[in-house]
Parts: C-alpha cells; sequence; structure tokens
C-alpha cells in the first residue's frame, strides 16, 4: 500500500528568545530550589526575633508570621505550583487528544455520545468542581492526585478545541488523499493529523499552563490545596492574609511570583498564536 509522505515543518517563533528564555530560568529556578533555598521553608528561624522580618541582607525577601525565610517558600512553593500546573497540563493534553481522536474517528454513535458528555462536563464551572474536591478531600490532596484532578476537569475543553481543529484538517488535501489511498484512521491521525496539530497543542498547553496556576492558588488561598507542610504559591498567599495590616511583604512576594508567571506564560502564548505556525 502506498504511503504519503509528510512534507511539513514546523516553524518557531523568531524574536521572542526571551520569553523562552525567562520561563527556562524560571524552571531552572524552582526545579532547584532545595539546592538554592538558604533555609528549610516548614522550619521556624527564630520565633523571638525572625518574626515578620522586612527584606535584608539577612533574608532577602524578609520572614512571615511563622519566622520562615520567604526566599525560600517562594522557591519551594514555585516547584510545587509549577508541578501542579505542568501535570496537570499534560493529563489534560493527553487526555483532550484522545478523546479528540475517538470522537473524529470513533463512528457517528461514539462521537455522539462522547460530544454529549463533554458538552455537560463543560456546562459546570471548572474551579467550582475543584472547590467541590478541595473539599470532599477535606484540603488534604497531595500534589500528584491534584494535578491530575485539575487535568481531567480541563479534558472537555481541551477535547473540543482540538476537535474542531481536527475537523478543520480534515478537509485539506493531504486528508482526501490518505483516505483515498485507504491509510488507517490510526496511521492518519498518528502521521499526518498530530504533526498539523503541535503548532496548536503548544500554545493551548501553555495557556493551560497559566489556568492551572491560577486555580492551585485560588484552591491555596481558600485552604483547599495541598496541605502542610508542604507549601505552594496559594499556601503562602493564604498564610500571609491575617498579618496584612502588620506587614505587606509576605502577601507580596508569592503574588509577585504568582503574577509574574502568569503574565510570562500569557505573553508566550500570544506571541506563539501569531508566530508558531505548520507549512505544507
Amino acid at each position: 500500500m502506498k504511503t504519503l509522505t509528510r512534507t511539513e515543518t514546523v516553524r518557531l517563533p523568531e524574536g521572542h528568545s526571551w520569553l523562552i528564555l525567562s520561563l527556562t530560568a524560571l524552571s531552572l529556578l524552582v526545579i532547584g530550589a532545595p539546592w538554592i533555598a538558604p533555609h528549610d521553608p516548614a522550619s521556624p528561624l527564630d520565633l523571638v526575633h525572625q518574626t515578620l522580618r522586612m527584606p535584608g541582607v539577612d533574608h532577602w525577601l524578609g520572614t512571615d508570621s511563622a519566622s520562615r525565610d520567604l526566599l525560600s517558600r517562594v522557591l519551594h512553593g514555585g516547584r510545587t505550583s509549577l508541578t501542579i500546573a505542568m501535570l496537570g497540563t499534560a493529563t489534560a493534553l493527553a487526555g483532550g487528544v484522545v478523546c479528540a481522536a475517538l470522537v473524529q474517528y470513533g463512528g457517528h454513535w461514539l462521537a455522539s455520545g462522547m460530544l454529549a458528555i463533554v458538552d455537560a462536563m463543560r456546562g459546570i464551572p471548572r474551579l467550582l468542581m475543584l472547590l467541590a474536591i478541595g473539599a470532599a478531600a477535606g484540603g488534604a490532596l497531595t500534589p500528584a492526585p491534584l494535578a491530575v484532578a485539575m487535568g481531567c476537569l480541563a479534558v472537555p475543553l481541551v477535547c473540543r478545541v482540538i476537535h474542531a481543529e481536527m475537523q478543520q484538517l480534515s478537509v485539506r488535501p493531504w486528508s482526501d488523499a490518505a483516505h483515498a489511498l485507504g491509510v488507517s484512521p490510526v496511521r492518519t491521525f498518528t502521521h499526518h493529523m498530530l504533526p498539523h496539530l503541535l503548532p496548536m497543542l503548544l500554545g493551548l498547553a501553555v495557556i493551560l499552563l497559566g489556568e492551572l496556576l491560577a486555580a492551585e492558588a485560588a484552591l491555596g488561598v481558600v485552604g483547599l490545596g495541598v496541605p502542610e507542610p508542604t507549601v505552594s504559591w496559594g499556601r503562602m498567599i493564604q498564610d500571609a492574609l491575617p498579618d496584612i495590616a502588620r506587614a505587606w511583604w509576605p502577601l507580596v512576594v508569592p503574588c509577585a511570583a504568582l503574577l509574574g508567571t502568569m503574565l510570562l506564560t500569557a505573553t508566550l502564548a500570544e506571541r506563539l498564536n501569531s508566530s508558531l505556525v505548520i507549512h505544507d
């Protein structure tokens, strides 16, 4: 049987290397948190003399109300928050791709049933479902189960987005040629459809990363995120709220880290959307 020759190439965006370098540096920083952080993020330094110390030479970002070094906590918190967001993003993309492929190639009845389920799940706000899951778990979800739950709740949206793109790609000449040559749906998807989806998937991954960072922070603020002694940016924000009248820095530090990372992801997603294209 004849096979189609793929000639498409993916062109990466040019002139935006600073964005990618910034995200890479941020990732390396939080990955190396156990070796870079000057103190244990969960252990108090000195409850008498080191409580709510302003940023200075001894503690660059200050200390919190429990006498814990904020630089150490924001590094470890970023490690936790980004790990949850990245694992959740991977879960959502994997589930979304599989569901979209089944809808596209699984036949009328399977497609209709899956789309009905997807649309029903999309009708329920994801944050509300996350809050319900967190409350049911008593705020004791560890990072891995929390990330998987967040990713699974994003699958319906990802499935719809990918399926819409697949419908547009299915009318391309190469798709008609594959069908005429008798190429199997699995081979058509893996060898021809998926390469054309990669640019969109990359942009979607960056968008999801920012959204899941915000979702994790929201859960942490209301006390339904990862439990102590695990630290995350959302948990740091929750811990800082009771002392906002006495000290601003325990709240500003995690908020700045979270907002800065979300701004980076949003900017990168916008640039990828306009610059990352695939050429036949």
